[in-house]
């Protein structure tokens, strides 16, 4: 499936979601692109005022599991807000519960897959 977004409910949403590249050519900013497959890993597909404390969690939770902190630490309260009415099909929203497990199943894969890997390499040494 693929992934949809509709962006006409952000206020100002022209200034705050798009770049003009050339004459009549927009594209989405970095910070628009980045939300919008945000979307799916922090599984909520909208930005509203009773969801943006969620949101701000579960990015500091990602921000905590990834590599790349720089990318979670410039989606910040302030970004949130303006891209309040961010509408994606991810639906429907997962509860925190729901996520959290999901957060810990990937870790443990992880893990798992980490420690297979390293006693490969510990056999193919030996």
């Amino acid at each position: 499936m693929s992934l949809n977004w509709n962006l006409s409910k952000i206020a100002d949403y022209r200034t705050v979601c798009l770049r003009e590249v050339e004459p009549g050519v927009d594209e989405l900013r970095g910070a628009t692109d980045n939300l919008i497959w945000m979307t799916m890993a922090v599984g909520m597909g909208t930005i509203t005022p009773k969801n943006i404390d969620e949101w701000q969690f579960r990015l500091a939770v990602l921000n905590r599991l990834d590599t790349q902190p720089e990318m979670y630490a410039a989606l910040n309260r302030e970004v949130l807000e303006a891209h309040m009415g961010l509408e994606t099909n991810v639906f429907p929203a997962q509860t925190r519960t729901k996520w959290l497990s999901g957060i810990a199943k990937q870790i443990e894969r992880d893990a798992l897959r980490e420690v297979r890997n390293s006693e490969r390499k510990a056999a193919i040494a030996l």
